[in-house]
């Protein structure tokens, strides 16, 4: 799937860009977009792990409503596991840190609902329009 591998390419030059040259401390709006393409990237790759998973175990015909519920929580998760991850290794330098956490898993989601938006419009409808 090209798009998992373009969106692993953007978050990772946004990600190191940022880290090279303090983006993240410049400008606080760079989080957000940085969160937002990861929440890109989870919902294309949580999709297309259920997707593959539906296809091996002979269950093809997966509704939107199932690869929305596993994005979602996969999304959620992981979001949750970096966050931590930040937590812990004393990343974010913000005097919110409950803020910022809410802002950032909420942009994780938001970007995974964008993804699963143009999923299910050009894999789910297709097929349906077709019937």
């Amino acid at each position: 799937m090209w798009w998992s591998l373009l969106f692993t390419v953007l978050m990772a030059f946004f990600h190191f860009s940022a880290g090279k040259y303090s983006l993240y401390w410049a400008f606080p709006w760079f989080d957000m977009l940085v969160h937002f393409t990861g929440g890109l990237w989870l919902g294309v790759i949580s999709a297309y792990l259920y997707l593959s998973w539906s296809r091996i175990t002979g269950r093809a015909g997966s509704s939107l409503g199932e690869v929305f519920v596993f994005c979602l929580f996969f999304t959620l998760i992981i979001g949750v596991v970096w966050e931590v991850f930040e937590y812990i290794n004393d990343i974010t330098y913000t005097t919110n840190y409950v803020t910022d956490t809410m802002s950032d898993l909420f942009l994780d989601v938001i970007g995974a609902f964008c993804s699963l938006y143009f999923i299910g419009r050009f894999y789910f409808l297709p097929r349906h329009e077709k019937v």
